[in-house]
């Protein structure tokens, strides 16, 4: 069955605006205590759709993505920032807000509270001037950000007498945040510690991602054979150097898009590394689920 549904939660309307097959979309209640409601949100979808969320007046609203990519419409609605998983969004605006879901599998916490709940982050939030509709803070794994999203997670899968005063001190702690760094999507997150040689090529392909990354030159980088930092790198990291080559390009390639977002996708891909634009748009669909011209707000027919 088709249909486009309406979700309604304490605090907040989400309106798909594609149609969505049954099952493709659920949402299901986790916690709900002293005027804050934790919902689960999931989703499996062969393509990328777009839903309006609305913060109703007088609640709080983020959403804490755990698995899949968002992509959120910026202040002047011609743009969109994308933001990875482990990363919280906080809803600034009562105005319907636009956000796109990428393909494959997602797992979003959709929590709201009562804003006379948290009366000491209503008040903080009245003073900041926020000239977009959602902040972002990304919680890289091994920092205090990335500790304080997995506690949440945590603490909202297995609720406790300290749950409730964890959540609010944890997500006031990540909107402080949010407010006072500049959002970089990533998608090479790892916790991971490196033999010092190692460190050293990822701190320089994270800095040189369109430079040559052949295997062969990044274990004469290193000092390694190329069988010994293949093999040594995917038992670190999980997935091969090559890969975290085209991830860092990736990285690159959007975080450009935000500063030109008119460029050529051709000369994107280029300057970034890749041997092709096919090479672009597959690294693209593979580690965001979105296209290159998705995510610069174009329209690309894409039937696979």
């Amino acid at each position: 069955m088709i249909h486009q549904p309406v979700e309604i939660i304490n605090g907040a309307t989400i309106v798909y605006r594609h149609a969505v097959l049954t099952g493709e979309f659920a949402i299901e209640s986790m916690f709900e205590e002293a005027g804050i409601t934790v919902s689960r949100q999931v989703a499996d979808r062969r393509k990328s759709m777009s839903m309006t969320i609305t913060r109703k007046p007088g609640y709080g609203l983020a959403i804490l993505i755990v698995r899949g990519t968002l992509m959120v419409q910026r202040a002047s609605g011609h743009s969109f920032r994308v933001a990875t998983p482990n990363t919280l969004l906080n809803f600034e605006s009562t105005e319907p807000t636009e956000i796109f879901a990428s393909r494959g599998i997602h797992e979003h916490l959709v929590i709201t509270w009562k804003e006379e709940s948290v009366s000491g982050l209503t008040e903080w939030l009245t003073q900041q001037i926020s000239t977009e509709p959602i902040s972002l803070v990304h919680g890289s794994l091994g920092t205090d950000a990335g500790r304080a999203i997995a506690t949440i997670i945590e603490a909202v899968t297995k609720p406790a007498r300290a749950t409730v005063p964890t959540v609010i001190g944890l997500l006031s702690f990540l909107i402080a945040v949010a407010h006072g760094t500049i959002y970089r999507p990533t998608l090479t997150d790892f916790d991971v510690d490196f033999p010092a040689p190692l460190e050293a090529l990822v701190a320089e392909t994270r800095s040189r991602p369109s430079a040559n990354w052949a295997l062969k030159d990044a274990a004469k980088f290193a000092g390694y054979s190329p069988f010994h930092l293949s093999r040594t790198f995917r038992n670190l990291v999980g997935y091969g150097f090559p890969e975290f080559v085209d991830r860092c390009r990736t990285e690159s390639v959007v975080e450009k898009m935000g500063v030109a977002p008119h460029a050529l996708i051709d000369e994107l891909a280029m300057a970034a590394g890749f041997g092709s634009t096919q090479a672009l748009r597959d690294a693209f669909r593979d580690y965001l689920g979105f296209l290159p011209s998705e995510i610069r707000g174009t329209s690309e027919s894409d039937s696979k």
